[in-house]
C-alpha cells in the first residue's frame, strides 16, 4: 500500500470474483528454465452471451490444462454484482506457448470467434501482461 501511494498513476480497481468449472487448478508450477508468462484478461461482454461462454471456456480450460503442456494455471471467474464481466487469468511456461501454440488449438479458436460477437469492443484492450512484481 505505501509503494502503491506513490507509484501508481491512479487507484486500483478492486474485483469479488466467483468460481466457474472447471474450478481453479494450482497444482502445476514453474520449472526454474520457465520464462512464465502471465496474463490478466477482464473483459466486458453482452450479457445474452454470458451462459454460453461459461460452457465454451468449460472446455477450453478442460482441454488447455489436459493438452498443453505451456499451461501452468488457467482460471475463469466470475466478478460479484457484474453480469456483463468475466475474468481470465493464465500462466505460461514461456510466451510463444500462447501466442505459437495455444491460440491455434481448436477450442481456442472456436472461443475466440465466440468472444469477437460476445466481447463490447476490442479484445486486445482488456489483455494485461505481467512484466514485473
Amino acid at each position: 500500500m505505501e509503494v502503491g501511494q506513490t507509484a501508481l498513476q491512479m487507484a486500483p480497481d478492486f474485483y469479488f470474483l466467483g468460481d466457474t468449472n472447471p474450478l481453479p487448478d494450482h497444482s502445476k508450477s514453474a520449472n526454474p528454465e520457465d520464462e512464465v508468462f502471465i496474463i490478466f484478461f477482464i473483459f466486458k461482454l453482452k450479457t445474452e452471451f454470458r451462459s454460453q461462454l461459461l460452457n465454451q471456456f468449460e472446455d477450453h480450460i478442460t482441454h488447455t490444462r489436459k493438452e498443453e503442456k505451456g499451461n501452468i494455471l488457467f482460471d475463469l471467474y466470475t466478478v460479484d454484482d457484474q453480469d456483463d464481466t468475466l475474468a481470465v487469468y493464465e500462466h505460461w511456461r514461456k510466451e510463444s506457448d500462447v501466442w505459437d501454440i495455444h491460440f491455434h488449438q481448436p477450442y481456442a479458436e472456436k472461443t475466440g470467434k465466440l468472444m469477437e460477437e460476445a466481447v463490447i469492443g476490442d479484445l486486445k484492450q482488456y489483455m494485461n501482461f505481467v512484466t514485473e512484481i
